[in-house]
C-alpha cells in the first residue's frame, strides 16, 4: 500500500475521479486557549497493491503528543477489488468540525489502516503572534 495524499485542508472534494485539495495546512494559530478550530478536512489517497485485496478497516485519529485522542476517531470500512493486473485507488474525505485545542504544543493526524498506523503527520498549534506597536 501507498500512501499518496495524506493531508488536513481548509475543504476537499472528490469529483469525477479527481481529489481537490483546497488549502493544505500544518500550523494553526490562536489568541486564546483552550479553542476550537471551527471545521477542516482531511484528504487520503491510498494505492492497494493486488495482493491487498479484501477488507481493510481505515481510520484518521487527530491525538496530542501524549497520544491522547483529541476527538473521536473516523473509522471507515472499505473493500479493495483492483482490476486484473491493476492497482485498487482509494479517495476518502473526513470532516472534523470544532476541534478542540486545550493548549499550544504539537499535535498528530494519525492514518491507521488495519490497526497499523501507515502515516503520521503534525498539527503545529501556536499563539497568535503579537502585532509590532
Amino acid at each position: 500500500m501507498d500512501i499518496e495524499i495524506f493531508t488536513i485542508c481548509d475543504a476537499a472534494t472528490i469529483s469525477c475521479g479527481k481529489l481537490n485539495i483546497l488549502g493544505s495546512f500544518d500550523r494553526l494559530y490562536s489568541k486564546r486557549f483552550p479553542f476550537q478550530h471551527p471545521d477542516c478536512a482531511v484528504a487520503i489517497k491510498v494505492r492497494f497493491e493486488n495482493a491487498e485485496s479484501g477488507d481493510h478497516v481505515m481510520e484518521v485519529r487527530f491525538i496530542d503528543l501524549d497520544g491522547q485522542k483529541i476527538v473521536p476517531s473516523q473509522e471507515l470500512k472499505i473493500r479493495v477489488t483492483p482490476p486484473e493486473g491493476k492497482r485498487h485507488l482509494h479517495m476518502h474525505i473526513s470532516q472534523f468540525e470544532g476541534l478542540p485545542f486545550q493548549k499550544p504544543g504539537e499535535y498528530y493526524l494519525d492514518l491507521v489502516v488495519d490497526q497499523q498506523v501507515r502515516s503520521r503527520i503534525p498539527l503545529f498549534v501556536m499563539p497568535a503572534p503579537t502585532p509590532p506597536k
